[in-house]
């Protein structure tokens, strides 16, 4: 009787993790489509389900997302994430000065200007 419990308990949860990832995968693609067809309305409720969860490519698409929306605190936020892993990131440093310009914030652009001056 034990033994049929312990393979019920085990069944249940690889169903149960089963469909977990099942979800996860179909909110990655609802918003890798949604930003395909730039649905970004769509695809930011699915961003925001997986934070946790996004890789690189991710992360940027999450970005272009945030921008279209004009939700620029979080997209800032996203870029300073983003460049800690890649701090060459193009995009991720054009939003980030932008929300700087927008909120006068003169020390992100010393800091940009100290990593990328050219040494002479």
């Amino acid at each position: 009787m034990l033994k049929n419990f312990k393979i019920l308990i085990i069944s249940a949860v690889f169903l149960v993790s089963g469909e977990l990832s099942a979800l996860n995968s179909s909110s990655y693609l609802i918003a890798n489509t949604a930003v395909k067809l730039f649905d970004f309305d769509k695809a930011y409720p699915h961003f925001e389900k997986n934070k946790h969860d996004l890789n690189y490519a991710n992360s940027d698409k999450h970005l272009l997302t945030l921008v279209h929306l004009n939700l620029m605190s979080e997209a800032a936020e996203l870029a300073k994430n983003i460049l800690v892993s890649n701090n060459s990131n193009q995009e991720a440093w054009m939003v980030y000065l932008s929300n700087a310009k927008m909120k006068n914030n003169k020390k992100i652009f010393v800091e940009f200007e100290k990593k990328f001056k050219p040494q002479s």
